[in-house]
């Protein structure tokens, strides 16, 4: 989703590799109660249990027993080895008759649904390949409000432009400046650089404040979660050090639902935060092979064909997935050529060459 003045403000696919389960509302058993950690461990149907801390319940757990079937809702998905976070805070009416449990009972949103969602208030168009997808927005959006990509193909290049700088993990600031992001398992490292904005009180100062309203945007945009490090530039006055701390405080209060903790930024430019973690960050599904296979389907969706049919050289795990979507009767009928998908060991899973050639 495209904010108004043209940034990237969210992203979101449903991919079943990488389901999006934020929401999902199931009909669990307990299988263990842990009554000094406060936590009770539910059978949700994934190969971890899910935690599911006892406040959410009614009169805190007290009554709870083992082998209890219990109606919650999937507050976090699981990451890292570590199994869903769960809520009993629930607004679903409790099935009748006998249900086996574990069961789903209601699905999470879709992608558009959760794009939407993140649109708010904000008036929204939608873009769609062609006239056949108009069936699956149409019970969100009403048709005035719905364009097709074959009629705009600036937006193709506005989409590439704002996903090479999430790759590159470097994002430009109006003034000349521009942040770098460094993502890993333990933490976030944000860095702030004056960049061809030069040096000075006043382009450090104004870099700062440019760099606090885009962190928080990135930091929505990219799904980051758990503990972000920012490297500000060197701000010696306390006056202006807080003046940066409840500027990127107040930007996140405005555009993100999260929970945001924000320390005291140290004289040398280090502000620490944490924002609350529910998905995995989007720099990992962008290397994903279903994500690649999508990022080859789109290419060669709006590449103008020649004579003859197309060529695609992908790694092994993204010659798999495409090699189920992209059927022979699937490739006429959605570009109008075949295409010939060729597996290579020798690429990576981000890494692919589209070639055409004579039938």
């Amino acid at each position: 989703m495209f904010g108004p003045n043209g940034h990237l403000q969210s992203i979101h696919f449903d991919d079943a590799d990488l389901p999006y389960l934020e929401g999902t509302i199931i009909l669990g058993r307990i299988k263990t109660i842990h009554k000094a950690m406060k936590v009770a461990f539910v059978d949700i149907g994934e190969e971890v249990h899910g935690y599911l801390p006892l406040k959410t319940m009614e009169n805190k757990g007290e009554g709870a027993y083992e082998g209890q079937a219990i109606m919650v809702r999937i507050a976090r998905s699981s990451m890292d080895d570590k199994g869903a976070k769960l809520s009993a805070k629930v607004m679903h009416a409790m099935p009748e008759g006998e249900l086996e449990a574990p069961l789903v009972l209601r699905t999470p949103p879709n992608a558009l649904q959760r794009a939407l969602h993140d649109a708010g208030d904000t008036p929204v168009h939608v873009w769609l390949p062609d006239e056949r997808s108009l069936a699956m927005v149409s019970d969100f959006v009403d048709q005035n409000k719905v364009r097709f990509l074959k009629d705009d193909e600036l937006m193709f290049e506005r989409l590439e432009n704002a996903l090479h700088h999430v790759r590159n993990g470097v994002y430009p600031l109006a003034n000349g400046g521009k942040i770098i992001i460094e993502q890993t398992k333990a933490l976030a490292s944000i860095d702030v650089d004056t960049g061809k904005a030069g040096g000075g009180y006043k382009t450090q100062l104004e870099t700062n404040l440019q760099a606090t309203k885009e962190i928080v945007r990135l930091c929505k945009l990219l799904d980051i979660g758990g503990s972000i490090v920012v490297d500000f530039v060197t701000m010696r006055s306390k006056t202006d050090r807080e003046a940066i701390k409840q500027s990127i405080k107040t930007y996140f209060s405005e555009v993100d639902d999260r929970r945001v903790d924000i320390l005291n930024m140290s004289p040398f430019g280090l502000l620490e935060m944490n924002r609350e973690k529910i998905d995995s960050p989007l720099y990992l599904k962008l290397n994903h092979p279903t994500y690649v296979a999508g990022e080859v389907l789109l290419e060669v969706w709006r590449t103008k064909p020649t004579l003859g049919s197309y060529t695609v050289e992908v790694s092994p795990q993204v010659s798999e997935i495409l090699k189920k979507r992209l059927t022979e009767k699937a490739a006429l009928a959605y570009i109008g050529r075949k295409v010939h998908i060729k597996a290579s060991k020798d690429r990576s899973i981000s890494s692919f060459a589209l070639t055409q050639g004579a039938a």
